[in-house]
């Protein structure tokens, strides 16, 4: 038995965290796993964890589906649940809408939902949760930049070495969040059944606009101020992106590096400027200025919603003149603080106190119904018999085409790959895992000796 249980998604913006927090749970005396969902992975998850997890931790809870998906198909009914929900800051619009997709509906909202402010947690009451079960803990995120993780990121000249950086030069940097502009047909296909298709392809055509004009400012600005470095970090799904290649291949002091955090880049360099991404409250809280770029103009309620104090840049004279050192763009912080929680005590030791309290009470319990239940039990059984015959139809095509191999038991070489490749990645997650719960270990007990 395993007290606490922490499923992650996205290790780029989840592991580091929940290792954290793992960390400090470990230090209370709890056994902690650490499990990156993958939904493929629900009968080796039950054979591991079900009814051996007293507590499960996870990244989001949108509804009964997703109770299903994280919850019960992975490890069975368990009764203590709780919802570290990565994405707390959304558009204007969705705040203004209790029945968004990100908030929670049905029985999910009795599920714990972790709020990294008070803004968060009045949302969530306006959706109908009891205000105990979304308790304020602050943003474990902002954390890392506390003066106890001094020594956690690289130094400038760690950093500057490895990607031939110019350490004399002045650094500017853009933290872009383009995650449109290089979709493929079926990533669009994909998204238009959960969107607005209209919106969709409105703010998709802002996306592509705007990045476009923001490169264009970027090379004016270069080749006007030749000893001046521009680092470009891309957004994870901005790989391949061949207007980013031309521009960068074209202009040999821009240099595209998606490697390592944000936060690890805000530390590093000397002018930073946003779009629309909400690592402009990462660049507040490590103390420094933000400005923000909107050479297109957006409709306000499509905003992310702790940018809608902010004074915008629209023209290049603007950015030039921010990028020397002007103030007056500078990005208001005042609607970030009702959505991040900083304290002196950090957010890891205070969503640690919160979870001691879940484990060792029944009050934020989760009640199944017999309905939900039976109806889990039913959806269960046609997934796994689901399975078993997309294993048959598999196995069939193979033996179609590969009848001679079949008849010497041979197997699909394909589908060996593809088993390796899984088996391999399971145990770069494990490694990950391992090495960074390691070091959070030694940042919490340096945290506790102070």
């Amino acid at each position: 038995m395993v007290d606490f249980l922490i499923v992650y998604e996205l290790e780029q913006r989840e592991l580091e965290n929940v290792t954290l927090l793992g960390a400090e749970l470990e230090r209370r005396g709890y056994s902690v796993a650490f499990e990156k969902f993958m939904y493929l992975s629900y009968s080796k998850m039950r054979k591991k964890y079900k009814n051996k997890a007293k507590v499960i931790v996870i990244h989001s809870m949108y509804n009964e589906t997703v109770i299903y998906n994280l919850v019960y198909a992975a490890v069975g009914s368990a009764s203590k649940i709780v919802n570290l929900q990565w994405e707390q800051v959304g558009t204007i619009r969705d705040e203004n809408s209790t029945t968004a997709f990100r908030y929670p509906k049905e029985s999910a909202k009795s599920v714990p939902h972790i709020c990294w402010g008070p803004k968060m947690q009045e949302i969530l009451v306006r959706c109908g949760m009891e205000k105990e079960r979304a308790p304020v803990t602050g943003p474990i995120h902002m954390d890392f930049l506390r003066k106890e993780f001094e020594g956690y990121y690289k130094s400038k000249d760690e950093l500057f070495d490895e990607f031939d950086l110019p350490k004399d030069k002045k650094i500017l940097l853009f933290l872009s969040s383009f995650s449109y502009t290089s979709l493929t047909e079926e990533q669009v296909a994909v998204l238009l059944r959960s969107l607005n298709k209209e919106r969709f392809e409105a703010f998709r055509k802002i996306s592509v606009d705007s990045q476009k004009a923001i490169l264009e400012w970027i090379e004016k600005y270069l080749n006007e101020n030749p000893d001046d470095i521009f680092v470009y970090r891309p957004h994870p799904a901005e790989a391949g992106n061949k207007l980013l290649g031309e521009y960068e291949k074209r202009n040999p002091r821009l240099y595209v590096i998606g490697k390592y955090s944000v936060k690890q880049w805000i530390k590093t360099s000397d002018v930073i400027f946003n779009w629309f991404s909400t690592s402009m409250a990462e660049v507040y809280f490590d103390g420094k200025d933000c400005y923000v770029l909107r050479p297109v103009e957006m409709e306000q309620e499509r905003d992310v919603a702790i940018m809608r104090d902010c004074k915008f840049i629209t023209r290049y004279e603007d950015f030039l003149a921010a990028a020397n050192g002007s103030t007056e763009y500078i990005a208001s912080a005042e609607a970030l603080k009702s959505y991040y929680d900083v304290t002196d005590v950090p957010s890891y030791y205070r969503c640690a106190d919160f979870l001691e309290d879940v484990c060792n009470t029944d009050k934020y319990d989760y009640n199944w119904s017999s309905k939900l239940k039976r109806s889990f039990w039913l959806r269960y059984k046609k997934d796994c018999v689901k399975r078993i015959g997309i294993g048959a139809v598999h196995f069939l095509r193979f033996a179609v085409h590969n009848l001679k191999k079949v008849l010497k038991l041979s197997y699909n070489e394909h589908y060996a790959n593809f088993y390796a490749e899984m088996k391999a990645k399971e145990a770069s997650n494990k490694k990950a895992q391992k090495e960074k719960l390691e070091l959070m270990r030694i940042f919490v007990k340096k945290y506790n000796k102070e």
